[in-house]
């Protein structure tokens, strides 16, 4: 029987949040806050696919599991609010931020009550959005497991060794 302490377990995902590149789905329609989000949260260590329309949005997380999905409310072709059903009934331990200009109370109320794990208004710092993101995937996140060459996909129901699935 293991007894593993909370300081040790914290130890351990902060080594493993190092370790291991965080997959982030950024879903942003200005070009250029997409860019910035893109190329700050890629330096800042993490694995960033991004979307400028709902459309893309859902094809990415219909193919790719996240570890996090940080959404524009208010896109061209859809709302990022309705992207958080999309993944939560793909991964509902995803986390997902949603970004918005609205800046009022009802409005964060709105996004919450619809399964959104956060709420940040533009504009925003990019280092407290980083804090906040990495709050987030240290409370939740996927449940894929990661070792070596062994990848273990519990809500996939997928085994997958040196690239290959196992049946």
């Amino acid at each position: 029987k293991l007894n593993f302490s909370l300081n040790f377990m914290i130890e351990l995902q902060k080594h493993f949040l190092i370790c291991y590149k965080m997959r982030i789905l950024v879903v942003e329609d200005e070009s250029t806050l997409n860019k910035t989000l893109l190329d700050g949260l890629s330096e800042c260590g993490f694995q960033t696919d991004t979307s400028e329309s709902y459309k893309d949005a859902e094809y990415y997380i219909g193919i790719r599991n996240y570890d996090l999905v940080l959404c524009d409310w208010m896109l061209e072709d859809g709302d990022g609010t309705d992207l958080i059903e999309v993944v939560k009934r793909k991964s509902p331990r995803t986390p997902v931020v949603i970004l918005s200009a609205k800046d009022d109370k009802q409005s964060e109320i709105t996004a919450l009550k619809a399964g959104a794990d956060d709420y940040i208004k533009k504009p925003f710092d990019f280092d407290v959005l980083v804090a906040r993101l990495e709050a987030r995937l240290r409370f939740g996140g996927t449940s894929v497991i990661r070792i070596d060459k062994l990848i273990i996909d519990p809500d996939e129901e997928k085994i997958i060794y040196k690239e290959k699935e196992i049946e």
